[in-house]
């Protein structure tokens, strides 16, 4: 059904370009950047920074490329608050995570990320449609 729609597949496609950012992103600040900071908070630093950039990079994106729209602080803004499931539901399973077994390794680290990712962006395009209509 969604793959029939040119709009889905362009905006997948950007999910999939975006997730690659994203994971090289986290991946240098969990595993590089942020080595010295307390397992309880490298983490989630990385997840936050991480979110902060990706879901600007991938606005750009939906913005200029797949719905054509100009820009506004308004849809900008409702982009964010979209994609904050991205963000919650991470930090929420890595909290229960590090509790039980500590810190991830790096393939439990991107296996999630895949998951979470994966299953929620059926339900973050048919709010983008909302937010970037005309």
């Amino acid at each position: 059904m969604f793959f029939k729609d040119k709009l889905f597949s362009k905006s997948f496609i950007s999910g999939i370009v975006t997730f690659g950012f994203s994971t090289i992103l986290a991946n240098l600040f969990q595993f590089l950047l942020f080595v010295n900071l307390p397992e309880n908070i490298r983490t989630d630093a990385t997840i936050i920074l991480t979110f902060l950039i990706s879901v600007l990079f991938n606005f750009y994106i939906h913005n200029k490329y797949i719905f054509f729209t100009t820009f506004s602080f308004v849809k900008l803004i409702n982009f964010y608050i979209t994609n904050l499931l991205n963000l919650v539901l991470p930090i929420l399973f890595w909290f229960i995570y590090e509790y039980f077994y500590g810190t991830p390794t790096i393939f439990i680290f991107n296996f999630v990320a895949v998951v979470i990712v994966l299953s929620l962006f059926p339900i973050k395009f048919l709010i983008y449609r909302y937010i970037f209509k005309n």
